[in-house]
C-alpha cells in the first residue's frame, strides 16, 4: 500500500486525501490550520497540525515515517530539497 503525504488541505488537498484514502492508500495529511486537520483525521491515517515552511517540522515527519512518498503538492519542495533521500 503506498504511503502519501498530502500536504496543505485546501479544497484540492482536501479532496485529494480523502480520495486517496478511500482507495487504500495510507495517507498522512498535513495543514497549518486546525480546521481541517479536525475535519480529515477521521478519514486519513494521520492528519497533523504543521507548518509547511519550517523545514524542521517536516524532516521530523518525513523521519517518522521512513518510507513516505512525498506528493508534489504547495510546500512539497522543501520535503524533498532538504530531507530527500531520508538521512537516518
Amino acid at each position: 500500500m503506498p504511503r502519501i503525504a498530502v500536504i496543505g488541505l485546501g479544497r484540492f488537498g482536501y479532496t485529494l486525501a480523502k480520495e486517496l484514502s478511500a482507495r487504500k492508500a495510507e495517507v498522512i495529511a498535513l495543514d497549518h490550520s486546525p480546521t481541517p486537520v479536525e475535519q480529515i483525521k477521521d478519514e486519513v491515517d494521520l492528519a497533523i497540525r504543521l507548518d509547511a515552511t519550517d523545514e524542521l517540522a517536516l524532516c521530523a515527519v518525513r523521519k517518522s515515517m521512513k518510507s513516505i512518498s512525498p506528493l508534489q503538492l504547495r510546500s512539497a519542495e522543501i520535503l524533498s530539497r532538504h530531507c530527500w533521500p531520508p538521512r537516518f
